[in-house]
């Protein structure tokens, strides 16, 4: 299974990722449709990417009332059935991760896909903060 991997270290806080994730997914170059988010704290040196984590147990799917949540095992996205869902936004409250965002123009959550297996953010971003890896070439 791969995995988006974020290294604070290398972001400038660009969100060109942010940027090119709206664009892909609602055509549109405004970050409040992006599915990951940059968040800078109140010192411009402390910035993290909020996103799905892709959880091995996703709280999520757990406490979505109308079941409208569900893992992929073999990429482990989260993929919503829009029309199943009820817009109770409990998957983005209970989130521990800020990782589910708000569709401003349905009222549903939005989850990072991983653009199919080709995250569209990796390619974009000028500093390469972002990769996608194999979850076993990660070394801790």
């Amino acid at each position: 299974m791969k995995v988006l991997i974020y290294d604070p270290f290398s972001c400038s806080g660009c969100r060109t990722c942010e940027i090119i994730c709206a664009i892909k997914h609602s055509k549109v170059s405004n970050p409040r449709y992006s599915r990951l988010r940059i968040a800078k704290g109140d010192s411009e040196r402390i910035i993290i990417t909020m996103r799905c984590q892709q959880c091995s147990d996703p709280l999520c799917i757990r406490i979505c009332p109308v079941g409208a949540l569900t893992k992929d095992e073999k990429t482990g996205v989260i993929k919503i059935n829009i029309e199943r869902c009820i817009g109770c936004r409990w998957c983005i409250i209970f989130c521990p991760y800020g990782g589910a965002g708000l569709d401003i123009t349905t009222g549903k959550p939005m989850f990072c896909d991983l653009c199919g297996g080709d995250p569209a953010c990796v390619k974009v971003c000028p500093r390469d903060a972002l990769h996608y890896v194999d979850i076993e070439e990660i070394h801790i």
